[in-house]
């Protein structure tokens, strides 16, 4: 039986912007994630495929566009996220605090 692995999902709600390669920014609102995913809703429609840098505080993740429907789209991080990291995107309080020192960001 073939059967794809997916991450648990975390309900967030905040403020994140989607920076496209051109350099452009699009404002959206995060509405769950998980460490190698997040559904996104934003205004416009986008292709799949679509890379593009999650920004949200000091976090940017590479990220590519799944899916896109209705306002909403679907990402694939690059990279999955370590679990303070996750912590602070959805806005959980995690155990071990660390020196916030600019932006982090993953994928390449």
């Amino acid at each position: 039986m073939d059967m794809e692995y997916r991450s648990r999902r975390h309900p967030a709600l905040g403020k994140v912007s989607l920076r496209l390669t051109d350099g452009s920014e699009i404002p959206g609102e995060l509405l769950d994630a998980s460490d190698g995913g997040a559904k996104v809703q934003v205004v416009g429609d986008f292709a799949q495929g679509t890379r593009v840098r999650l920004c949200a505080g000091r976090l940017e993740i590479w990220s590519s566009i799944r899916w896109s429907n209705d306002g909403e789209i679907g990402l694939r991080f690059e990279r999955d996220l370590a679990r303070a990291d996750l912590d602070e995107l959805v806005k959980k309080p995690y155990a071990r605090g660390r020196a916030a020192s600019g932006r982090w960001m993953y994928g390449a």
